[in-house]
């Protein structure tokens, strides 16, 4: 394919606005931090996004972080000026982009403290993927951190047949909207037409749930077109997209002056979550992180990775251990929540927390299991440890040694430390660590003001918005409509207003087990309760301002 066809396809159908949580500055540097780093802060920062698309990851990492700066780059003319439009309706001064082709890119652009490239590694040929890396190299600060993503084998090799088979199924077909379809069609016609019963067995069941994996995905892409349809087409139908192993992809950073620091999903990288057989064994087998970490691909069957790399020199802190120093630097948040209601903190008895992804984390330290209880009740709002510790130590100490020991206890600072690592090793669900804490309020004021940013996403028309954590949601029932008139500017009373005259219109229809609700009583009654539950999910969900 060639450059112009390349582009011409990204400007038929462009990238959504799509965040991803895992490669904001903050998510960098927090593991940068505790892998013995010295990042530059969050909140003052020089970020560089290559392969931006419409900006729909950066432009909201630059409004949550206004006195920061960010450069994207995305060789796309259409995406470059569907994001510029987004950018001049909100107003931001500290964010540009520019388009540009990635080989065409000097030293000149200047220096970063975090570069991106979520999604283009994989997608480009063999002379732009070596650029990136120069540019990794080049680009980035002493204490930079870069994040690449790409396709892993071995788990890519069964993913690649599906792809095949798409290619060789849309090969005469040149305009991407008729290969997107096609290709959804022999994906419904394949996952309805594999006989699980064959004799292939294992092999066959593991393709066919490939299939309806992929089958399940298509057909939610179908309902929601504007969001998703250009997943398949860029991330499956592209001319090029290859898959490599870890090793190769750390070995060519390597070449480049680069070193691996961590997976940007730490839980990966973790021995200590498989059994313990399983860990002894690999680490016998393997001769340094690189080895086992691909040992650890091979056995998970991974087909894709996100790692960050710093500058070689760096002294990387492989055996991470619970610091003194990070009650200083770091926050946590966690919406896990204890099991059970007979809770007894100053006891020695075992607390089982659990996340909302059902994930597990047990303890019967007394402060540790204070301290996710605050942070439960609290969430999703970050703590700084300090903080955190201060304010569980309290009523987790008696009278007596409140006053005396509850600040010098070294031993239960430690055992909190390294608990909430180990919780935060299983799975970032249980307990989320972060190096600041971003602006946004869980309570609606009386004259509720909601993110800018969301509020755009929704009067474009988006399916999903990007909260303040720079996570993406779906909307609660009535919340799309209700969004965009909290401006700081309208009470509860306007609002109601506002939503009644919606639902005379028709726009929001109300219904309850007798079907559609007419009576203008019972209208105002459901629309007062919904307004309330709405505004509270708004603020449990960071997307209200202060």
């Amino acid at each position: 394919m060639t450059v112009d066809r390349l582009q011409q396809s990204y400007e038929d159908v462009p990238y959504a606005h799509l965040s991803y949580p895992q490669t904001h500055p903050d998510r960098l540097g927090m593991l940068a931090t505790i892998m013995g780093m010295q990042p530059a802060p969050v909140t003052d920062c020089r970020v560089l996004e290559l392969g931006c698309a419409v900006g729909g990851n950066i432009i909201p990492m630059a409004y949550g972080l206004p006195e920061s700066r960010f450069l994207g780059i995305d060789f796309s003319p259409g995406q470059i000026r569907a994001g510029q439009n987004a950018i001049d309706c909100l107003g931001l001064k500290n964010v540009n982009l520019m388009q540009a082709d990635i080989l065409s890119l000097r030293k000149n652009i200047g220096e970063f403290d975090y570069i991106i490239a979520h999604g283009v590694y994989s997608w480009t040929p063999e002379p732009v993927r070596e650029r990136l890396m120069e540019i990794c190299k080049e680009n980035l600060a002493p204490d930079g951190i870069s994040y690449i993503s790409f396709n892993a084998y071995p788990g890519w090799h069964m993913q690649g047949t599906m792809r095949d088979m798409m290619m060789y199924h849309t090969r005469h077909i040149e305009k991407p909207r008729d290969r997107l379809e096609k290709a959804q069609d022999l994906i419904g016609f394949m996952a309805k037409s594999v006989n699980v019963n064959d004799k292939y067995g294992v092999f066959l069941n593991a393709y066919t749930n490939l299939l309806n994996v992929y089958n399940q995905f298509d057909i939610q892409r179908r309902r929601n077109k504007q969001e998703d349809e250009f997943g398949l087409l860029h991330d499956d139908l592209e001319e090029v997209n290859d898959a490599f192993y870890f090793h190769e992809v750390v070995e060519h950073a390597s070449r480049h002056g680069l070193q691996y620091l961590i997976n940007a999903d730490f839980s990966k990288s973790m021995i200590s979550n498989l059994e313990q057989k399983t860990a002894e064994t690999l680490l016998n087998m393997s001769k340094d992180v690189i080895a086992l970490e691909q040992y650890m691909d091979f056995l998970r069957n991974n087909n894709f990775r996100q790692i960050l790399l710093c500058h070689k020199e760096i002294d990387v802190n492989r055996l991470v251990k619970a610091d003194e120093s990070w009650l200083s630097k770091l926050y946590a948040a966690s919406h896990a929540r204890p099991v059970t209601d007979k809770i007894n903190i100053q006891d020695r008895s075992i607390l089982k927390f659990q996340s909302t992804d059902n994930s597990e984390f047990s303890t019967d330290h007394p402060v540790t299991k204070a301290a996710l209880i605050y942070l439960f009740r609290s969430a999703p709002k970050s703590i700084s440890l300090a903080e955190l510790l201060d304010e569980v130590a309290q009523g987790t100490y008696d009278k007596e040694s409140a006053s005396s020991d509850r600040n010098t206890n070294k031993n239960d600072i430690l055992i909190l430390l390294k608990n909430l690592l180990n919780a935060f090793s299983i799975n970032i669900a249980l307990v989320e660590l972060r190096l600041y804490e971003p602006a946004y309020t869980i309570t609606a004021s009386e004259r509720p003001l909601a993110s800018r940013m969301a509020r755009w996403q929704v009067e474009k028309g988006f399916a999903r918005v990007t909260n303040l954590r720079h996570e993406m949601l779906d909307l609660l029932h009535l919340s799309e409509f209700i969004l965009p008139y909290l401006n700081g500017e309208n009470d509860r009373n306007a609002l109601l207003k506002i939503m009644q005259e919606l639902a005379h219109k028709g726009t929001i229809t109300l219904t309850d087990k007798n079907g559609p609700v007419t009576d203008a009583g019972t209208i105002h009654k459901i629309l007062e309760q919904e307004l309330e539950k709405n505004l509270l999910w708004l603020g449990r969900v960071a997307l209200l301002e202060e």
